[in-house]
């Protein structure tokens, strides 16, 4: 999923960081002045399954650019599937947006 956020660069990246610290936020830095890498994993214990997030942020000249990668799993033979957890967890970045007043679309 590609986002075009209408927000500065550093404040879209502060939202990230500080709403994942409360899940497992793996890994968070800068590339270089333009671009930083988010991963952040969520586990399930109700079905022993696993959801990560990649996240890529890009400042634009006038907006943030931020790819969102999605993917999931569980154990087993039959659970290797993530059953819609990894769409659901990479959804979930549109109502962190909305809930801190920042706009955005998708393309």
């Amino acid at each position: 999923m590609k986002l075009r956020i209408m927000e500065e660069f550093n404040k879209v990246s502060k939202v990230f960081i500080n709403h994942y610290d409360d899940y497992n936020l793996i890994h968070h830095s800068k590339v270089d002045q333009d671009n930083m890498f988010i991963v952040v994993e969520k586990f399930f214990f109700r079905n022993s399954s696993r959801a990560s997030l990649s996240i890529v942020l890009t400042n634009k000249e006038s907006y943030c650019e931020a790819t969102i990668i999605g993917s999931g799993g569980g154990q087993g033979m039959i659970f290797k599937f993530d059953w819609g957890a990894a769409n659901s967890f990479q959804q979930s970045i549109k109502g962190i947006l909305e809930r801190n007043g920042i706009s955005f679309t998708e393309y």
